[in-house]
């Protein structure tokens, strides 16, 4: 399980879309100068609104990204940030879980192949 902090999810975007400045971050956002260079340089978080365009942006699923968020946000509170990162660690297995429980159904629902003697 990989969890997103803000500083992540901006270092993922700056890589996938080969940015290299805040202004072309704030850009790609649609989010002031100011937000981004408090995201990179002063470790504030993003806001759901900007989290939920940085999943869109980066194939991430958005209630995960959230879930991440609140617990970056709650970092000043240990017991408030442990109960976020199991929430995640919760979400993350269920979707694990899933995935694999779909993955089975699908592939068991094809005949097996001929076999030729």
């Amino acid at each position: 399980m990989r969890i997103y902090t803000t500083r992540r999810l901006v270092a993922a975007l700056m890589e996938k879309y080969d940015i290299e400045s805040k202004y072309a971050v704030a850009q790609l956002m649609g989010a002031s100068q100011k937000a981004v260079r408090n995201w990179i340089d002063h470790g504030r978080t993003m806001d759901d609104q900007h989290a939920e365009k940085a999943a869109e942006l980066l194939d991430l699923d958005f209630e995960y990204v959230l879930i991440c968020m609140q617990m970056e946000r709650s970092k000043s509170k240990p017991a408030t940030a442990r109960a976020w990162q199991k929430i995640a660690e919760s979400w993350d297995a269920s979707h694990v879980a899933g995935f694999v429980v779909a993955f089975i159904a699908t592939y068991s629902a094809f005949p097996a192949p001929l076999t030729v003697l």
